[in-house]
């Protein structure tokens, strides 16, 4: 991929495939949480249960998504979550799979076992809305990349919270990332900067 077609979360070519669209109200149902069970698991396993088992509802527009309350997240739209003491796994939220749409490439640029800090460009991926640089959301050692993603790139979008994970990170996590009813004020101010964004436009692309 050309260097010059690389930009940072998000870019997003057609606003109006980014599956949002409406008024503008806020149109949020209350949060929902709900408990499951955690047995024998090892911790990714374990992340996965949890996971499944409690997350609050958010819907703005006509945009919805289910998330982890266990996780951190960023304004970029990462989420990192805490295997054990100092180790984080990240992904995209939904809405950072949203707007990417189908993702058909990525690459990460640095080996496992590299120092990275806080914003470090470390990969870049193309989806077919929109291309994005990977960042560093911590600073710590470089642990690697997913065997599920490489060997089957639709989970980023199909399972972003579960096996759909990007990279794994040993250290701290960005010192920014809020808990789950912070990110969901960050998507409200997202979407409605996008929604007023659209209107002055006059964008008539249908919802995809």
């Amino acid at each position: 991929m050309a260097e010059g077609r690389r930009a940072a979360l998000l870019v997003v070519r057609h606003l109006g495939a980014a599956g949002l669209g409406g008024d503008g109200r806020c149109d949020r149902a209350p949060p929902a949480l709900s408990r499951g069970r955690e047995g024998g698991l090892g911790a990714e396993s374990r992340l996965m249960a949890r996971w499944r088992g409690e997350s609050v509802y958010y819907r703005r527009s006509r945009f919805t998504t289910h998330l982890p309350v266990d996780r951190r997240y960023t304004r970029a739209h990462y989420w990192l979550a805490e295997e054990s003491a100092g180790i984080w796994q990240i992904g995209f939220t939904k809405f950072a799979t949203r707007m990417l749409g189908d993702v058909v490439e990525y690459e990460f640029t640095r080996p496992p076992g590299t120092t990275i800090t806080v914003g470090d460009d470390i990969g870049w991926m193309e989806g077919l809305k929109a291309l994005t640089t990977i960042f560093s959301v911590g600073t710590g050692q470089f642990l690697g990349t997913s065997d599920q993603v490489r060997n089957d790139i639709t989970l980023i979008e199909s399972d972003p919270y579960g096996q759909g994970w990007l990279y794994r990170l040993e250290g701290q996590a960005a010192p920014d990332a809020v808990d789950v009813h912070g990110y969901t004020a960050i998507l409200d101010a997202t979407i409605d900067k996008m929604l007023a964004s659209r209107h002055a436009g006059g964008d008539a692309d249908d919802e995809r």
